[in-house]
């Protein structure tokens, strides 16, 4: 299912277009609890960066275009659009715009080329998804009530119990 989203969002969409946060999270906690079968995706992620045209308006024509080819969860952002609404400076790429998504497991995305190969962003580096300790992002500008809510609210816990919230470093 996840290599058919990233042939669809690269053959619709294009190369600037990336599959992002739970879509690569949730598999890898997935595996490293010895699940047989990835849990289900609440949403699909998928992530860009157009500074000409930041409407809502573009991101829904884009999600719309995802579905009429796969009936799923799209859920499609551009960053620069992300970067206004948390008082962010312009974000140079969908790099840096991920480096500040609230926990550092969230912070990666992926993309296919038409070469069938994978592209990487990982700007927090690869040990946050990988240790199942879950970090608040120091980078994260939401604060400690929205950092509290999103943790309730995702069930992380109770999907994948190994997992551990770490101490906010301050």
């Amino acid at each position: 299912m996840r290599w058919s989203c990233l042939q669809l969002v690269r053959d619709q969409l294009g190369s600037g277009f990336w599959l992002a946060a739970g879509f690569i999270r949730n598999l890898a906690w997935d595996r490293l609890h010895g699940y047989p079968h990835a849990t289900a995706l609440q949403d699909i992620d998928v992530i860009y960066l157009d500074n000409r045209d930041t409407s809502c308006e573009a991101e829904l024509r884009y999600q719309q275009q995802l579905c009429a080819k796969l009936a799923a969860p799209w859920q499609v952002r551009n960053q620069a659009r992300m970067a206004v609404r948390n008082g962010h400076t312009r974000y140079l790429d969908c790099n840096e715009a991920i480096g500040y998504w609230p926990e550092t497991a969230t912070c990666f995305a992926v993309r296919l080329d038409v070469t069938e190969r994978l592209h990487w962003l990982a700007p927090l580096g690869w040990e946050p998804l990988l240790t199942l300790q879950l970090h608040r992002n120091p980078a994260f500008t939401g604060g400690d009530a929205m950092w509290q809510r999103r943790l309730a609210n995702k069930d992380w816990l109770q999907r994948w119990p190994q997992l551990r919230i770490a101490p906010v470093q301050k």
